[in-house]
């Protein structure tokens, strides 16, 4: 099936998704705080050898170079509903999530290996029908962006 997916762009929209309600730019904010916490329980849980290994691969003395990991959900997204602010009905349609995380070499005195992690979450939403709300709010997008 081909689904056409529109960036959610305005964090004071929201996003109603597996029985909990979200404002985007929250959403956004607990996808990222969730990314970040899990990549230090596995190196604080991992032996030194992980570490190690993301060590030489920032410092480049592996062949290969990986600064970059790309994450995103199924291409088909998640069942949700949307509500953009100033109208009046919950849409139903699909979230899809893309997750862009770095790991960077912190240096700092007295610490061997500390590894930063920065998150950006991209939230896209995929329209189930299309109404008169639907359209109008596509054409309010893309004229936006092509200003």
């Amino acid at each position: 099936m081909n689904y056409n997916f529109y960036p959610l762009e305005s964090g004071k929209d929201v996003i109603s998704l597996n029985g909990h309600t979200y404002i985007v730019g929250k959403l956004k904010a607990l996808i990222c705080q969730q990314i970040k916490q899990k990549f230090r329980n596995v190196v604080s849980d991992s032996q030194m050898y992980f570490v190690d290994l993301f060590e030489q691969v920032l410092n480049e003395s592996i062949f290969f170079e990986t600064r970059n990991i790309t994450w995103s959900s199924s291409q088909e997204g998640q069942k949700c509903h949307f509500l953009k602010v100033g109208y009046p009905e919950w849409q139903p349609g699909r979230l899809r999530i893309k997750a862009d995380i770095e790991f960077s070499k912190v240096e700092q005195p007295g610490i061997i290996n500390n590894i930063d992690v920065n998150v950006e979450v991209v939230l896209e939403f995929c329209y189930d029908q299309t109404s008169e709300y639907t359209l109008s709010y596509l054409h309010n997008t893309s004229s936006a962006s092509s200003h």
